[in-house]
């Protein structure tokens, strides 16, 4: 599966470039399931992350659920495409030069309840990021132990937020005897940035030793 590699120079979309795009994918009309703008970067980030060149033919139909997006015509079209396809070409950019991080938009709150609420911007990211991985679940097959090792530990810390039901599922099976569940929530908040990191890196030397053979 190939797919264009993003330009050097691609820069995040405008804030209001992005408030239109929320706008767009939260309406009523919209196929149910369509991703929020936190799940969409959630969604990219795992696309980017990839082991293999994932094709926009192939990612973009799960932003919309596999269903007709309903745009009003060619402009619409064009004009959501275009802003999606450059915050994808931004997070691939970032990706490359080693800048992984959350955007500013979808940190975490400090009280970690607020962390789990439906509305949460974090939960949402870790929501998309989940989608992302689990659609791409094939392309991280057949790793060595120790690879798949620290790819289920990233997404253990990645997805813990993703639902409340997945993160009491953790806790049971994971959990240190006598741990409360706010000591591990708040561990999972703590190795957030390096199990995204550490993602990406395994991500990207699986692409290269791919490209080589």
């Amino acid at each position: 599966m190939a797919s264009k590699k993003s330009s050097p120079k691609a820069k995040m979309p405008s804030d209001q470039s992005l408030t239109r795009l929320s706008a767009f994918l939260a309406q009523s009309k919209r196929p149910e399931q369509t991703l929020s703008l936190p799940q969409l970067q959630g969604f990219l980030f795992a696309v980017s992350c990839a082991p293999y060149e994932i094709s926009s033919e192939d990612w973009l139909p799960i932003v919309f659920n596999e269903q007709d997006p309903g745009f009003q015509g060619d402009e619409e079209a064009n004009a959501v495409l275009d802003v999606v396809m450059a915050l994808y070409n931004y997070q691939d950019q970032q990706i490359e030069e080693c800048k992984v991080a959350l955007p500013d938009s979808c940190l975490p709150a400090a009280e970690l309840d607020r962390n789990f609420s439906e509305g949460s911007p974090f939960r949402l990211w870790c929501s998309g990021f989940l989608i992302g991985h689990g659609w791409l679940e094939s392309c991280w097959e057949e790793l060595d132990s120790d690879l798949d090792e620290v790819v289920g530990s990233c997404m253990m810390v990645l997805s813990f937020y993703a639902e409340r039901e997945m993160a009491d599922s953790f806790y049971a099976e994971f959990a240190e005897p006598g741990e409360r569940f706010e000591v591990m929530a708040e561990a999972m908040l703590a190795e957030f940035d390096e199990a995204m990191v550490r993602y990406a890196d395994v991500g990207a030397m699986l692409r290269s030793d791919y490209e080589e053979e």
